[in-house]
């Protein structure tokens, strides 16, 4: 979705095959297609946080503090400016979200789901 908004936001245009869930050529309707800008990494090794030792874990905690406050006003003016762009070209990019892997993946970060359901709309 991300890539939506930006390509919205040059162009003032919308690729709905790509960024409309609804279109039947979108990749959840269409599993001959992958998502715009997909791409496959295969350079790095994923790491567990329960193979580092305590001391490395706090000193990563500490640099990323600020991190997890930008990122969460971050998210959170994502998904607004989507919705808006959602309203201005009649089209369907929220749904694309899943919403429960977003929240696994996220549910770290302090503050972004601590609300409840809504917590993502406020501030």
């Amino acid at each position: 979705p991300s890539l939506c908004l930006l390509h919205y936001q040059a162009n003032q245009t919308l690729p709905r095959k790509d960024c409309d869930c609804r279109h039947p050529q979108h990749h959840s309707n269409d599993k001959n297609t992958k998502p715009l800008g997909y791409w496959e990494e295969t350079r790095s090794k994923k790491r567990s946080v329960s193979d580092l030792k305590s001391d490395v874990v706090d000193l990563i905690d500490a640099h990323t503090t600020v991190d997890s406050v930008v990122y969460a006003a971050a998210l959170r003016l994502l998904l607004s400016r989507l919705r808006r762009v959602e309203e201005l070209t009649d089209s369907h990019i929220l749904e694309c979200i899943d919403w429960q892997k977003l929240k696994r993946k996220t549910d770290y970060v302090d503050g972004l789901w601590s609300r409840g359901p809504h917590s993502l709309l406020q501030q």
